[in-house]
């Protein structure tokens, strides 16, 4: 597999989870009980750096042997 391959796939998984993102932000609008409001918070609390991190690693391997590309430090060594 190569890295644009497995950029491609990121980014896909990137649109999944933003998905869900948008449709539990939906439903905790919906939501009358209180108690559920939080459970769905908290769930997307969660995705969210997953979401952040799947667009980041996206970026990264698809730019990974560009020149001039300066590369996120949280993934470099």
């Amino acid at each position: 597999m190569t890295l644009q391959q497995l950029s491609q796939q990121y980014w896909e998984e990137a649109q999944a989870l933003h998905g869900r993102i948008v449709f539990l932000r939906q439903e905790q609008d919906r939501c009358d009980d209180r108690e559920s409001a939080e459970l769905l918070r908290r769930r997307i609390r969660e995705l969210e750096p997953l979401h952040r991190q799947t667009r980041q690693l996206a970026e990264l391997t698809a730019r990974y042997y560009d020149r001039g590309y300066h590369k996120n430090a949280y993934y470099t060594l």
